[in-house]
């Protein structure tokens, strides 16, 4: 019996410009650091949950494009908590994404998953 837990809906934004050191992908465990991320929604982009949190305005209206160029040159992380189920001896669980941007990096508990 295959059992899926969809985790699409609320999950945590957050950015590094990559200026100030190294990507610290632990970093992101911190309290401290959870202050300041901003509600996001999966499936979506980061423009859009951006814009809902009013920190931008819509890159396609007029020349809004250009005040919005920072976005693309910073490393954008989500974030989420869930309970995975328990397994049983011989079991395996997969984490499926149906669309993720061509450089992303998937880490589960600190760890790298897949790229």
């Amino acid at each position: 019996m295959t059992k899926t837990i969809d985790l699409n809906g609320k999950w945590a934004l957050r950015w590094h410009d990559g200026d100030r050191g190294p990507r610290d992908v632990k970093a992101l465990e911190d309290p401290a650091d959870q202050r300041r991320a901003i509600p996001a929604t999966v499936p979506g982009a980061v423009h859009q949950d951006l814009m809902r949190a009013g920190i931008i305005k819509d890159p396609h209206d007029g020349l809004n494009v250009l005040e919005c160029r920072w976005v693309e040159e910073r490393f954008w992380y989500y974030r989420r908590t869930f309970q995975a189920p328990a397994l049983r001896k011989g079991q395996k669980a997969f984490l499926v994404f149906e669309g993720l941007d061509l450089a992303a990096e998937i880490h589960l508990n600190g760890k790298q998953v897949g790229t």
